[in-house]
């Protein structure tokens, strides 16, 4: 496992409208500049790509499907891992669609696909709920990865932690700032609880006729000092962007974040 890892936040504008050729386009820019950047993985919003597949389509899936071996390819080129924002995918013998979240290796394949396993209100009678929360690696890290309302979901934080994940990645996605809000302060709770890092990216541009908001942000647990020893101390806020389209990295120690979790486990008494 790496002690540290250099992670990419790529709160890119994307309309779920827009033909998935030219989202690519602009997702592609995204992994070359981080790849430039010395990044080890790149971080993509829910439905970057656009719609993804429709039931009875099959084209829409086929153009989905060669956007990840595009973006495979320049995750092989750039050397850097991509975890890809959820997007709809049909699967052989099931009725209706799935919201998985592929994660791509540095050499281009796909170690993975974790499916979202809360579908939003709006979309149950398209979308069918996914399997457990999962982890991929990642340069010897266990990446977790939640999609939005999942965070909010027990179960699927439980599964991380049963995973021992080492990083979160969170994908959010909120249309109004109460619900941002909700979302952010979920993602920051859930630090607490995981001891673990989140890198929560934020949905930016038209989606299903209401704009999302971004709203990305880092959060790290935190240590306090009392007289002289050290102490669990909250979560820090450590990036937090607006509604601006925009690639920023953080670099996460990721051996002293595992060292605290055995050090102060919330859940030892």
């Amino acid at each position: 496992m790496r002690a540290e890892m250099k992670v990419a936040i790529a709160q890119v504008r994307c309309n779920w409208s827009n033909p998935v050729s030219k989202n690519l386009r602009k997702a592609i820019g995204f992994v070359e500049k981080a790849g430039r950047s010395g990044t080890d993985v790149v971080c993509f919003p829910e439905y970057f790509l656009g719609k993804g597949a429709i039931l009875g389509d099959p084209k829409r899936g086929e153009e989905t499907e060669a956007a990840l071996r595009t973006l495979g390819e320049k995750a092989k080129e750039s050397e850097v891992a991509i975890v890809c924002g959820a997007m709809r995918e049909a699967r052989k013998g099931q009725r209706k669609l799935v919201v998985t979240c592929p994660v791509i290796g540095a050499k281009g394949d796909i170690v993975k696909k974790i499916d979202r396993a809360v579908p939003y209100p709006g979309e149950r009678e398209l979308v069918q709920p996914g399997a457990d929360a999962d982890v991929a690696e990642i340069g010897g890290s266990k990446v977790g990865v939640l999609a939005g309302f999942d965070v909010f979901f027990s179960p699927a934080v439980q599964k991380l932690k049963e995973k021992d994940a080492d990083l979160v990645i969170y994908q959010l996605s909120a249309s109004t700032r109460f619900l941002l809000e909700a979302e952010q302060a979920a993602a920051v709770a859930r630090c607490q609880e995981m001891m673990v890092p989140f890198v929560a990216v934020g949905q930016l541009g038209e989606y299903f006729k209401s704009q999302s908001l971004g709203g990305s942000l880092v959060c790290v647990p935190s240590q306090i000092k009392l007289s002289n020893a050290r102490s669990h101390g909250g979560v820090k806020v450590v990036r937090k962007l607006g509604a601006e389209e925009r690639l920023d990295t953080v670099h996460l120690d990721i051996q002293e974040f595992k060292q605290q979790r055995k050090k102060y486990n919330l859940f030892e008494v």
